[in-house]
């Protein structure tokens, strides 16, 4: 009887952990939490627009913008986003806007 009710527990947990979305399933985007000397001009130019200076970017969390939901709609917004290395609002909304 206490195979079976091991062997129905471990399903449960199974079936919870594929059912179960965490922000290690989104990718990781390295370009965010690169020191901002390391970044390229592009990156610089791109963070720079998304209001961010040095001392934010090396702050994650800090900045106002790091609350905002990510806007898909403003192509200026969506570019800079791209450029510092965000694929879309997946990846924005979990690893910046949690």
């Amino acid at each position: 009887m206490k195979f079976y009710s091991n062997l129905a527990v471990l399903s449960g947990i199974s079936f919870i952990a594929t059912h179960t979305v965490t922000g290690f399933e989104i990718e990781y985007p390295e370009i965010r939490f690169t020191a901002w000397n390391d970044l390229t001009d592009d990156q610089v130019i791109a963070a720079a627009s998304m209001e961010y200076d040095e001392n934010l970017w090396n702050e994650p969390g800090s900045a106002s913008i790091e609350g905002a939901t990510y806007d898909g709609d403003n192509r200026v917004f969506a570019t800079y986003a791209r450029v510092l290395g965000f694929t879309g609002r997946e990846m924005w909304d979990c690893w910046m806007n949690h």
